[in-house]
């Protein structure tokens, strides 16, 4: 009996390891922000509060890119739904300046928590039952109200 109970416990703790290792977003960080990181403890602190926060049971992965156009800059997030990828991805401007980086990538893993949301003001858009204006301004309110949340 102890040994059924030994190994439902090992299990379970190597599953919330494996688990960990794959949400952990800094594994997939440009090494600019992990020197800013490590020279700035409160953006460490904020940054892994969110992380936690928003990605305790989703996976996530930061994707830099290449880009020439000024208005292709800002970091984005989406959710592929595809087995085998993260649950959301992060995309970041590769030669972003770090705190940019910093600033970018918290603000899509709070915005990242809005996400059913999102869909279901696409839907109301794709149906016509939400007019532009309020689409917009419901929009603008989801990624308002995860940067309120996470200010408290």
């Amino acid at each position: 009996m102890s040994k059924r109970v030994i190994a439902l416990v090992v299990f379970v703790l190597v599953c919330l390891i494996v688990r960990g290792a794959e949400t952990n977003i800094l594994s997939s960080a440009s090494p600019n922000l992990k020197k800013f990181l490590s020279g700035h403890p409160t953006a460490m602190t904020e940054f892994t509060n969110a992380m936690w926060g928003t990605f305790s049971n989703r996976t996530v992965k930061i994707f830099y890119y290449y880009s020439d156009d000024p208005d292709d800059r800002r970091p984005s997030h989406f959710s592929p739904h595809t087995a085998g990828m993260p649950d959301v991805i992060i995309c970041v401007a590769q030669d972003s300046r770090p705190v940019d980086e910093f600033i970018g990538i918290l603000y899509e893993m709070l915005n990242s928590k809005g996400e059913k949301r999102f869909g279901d003001l696409c839907e109301k858009a794709q149906a016509g039952t939400i007019s532009r204006d309020d689409f917009a301004r419901e929009v603008l309110r989801v990624e308002f109200d995860a940067v309120r949340c996470w200010l408290g």
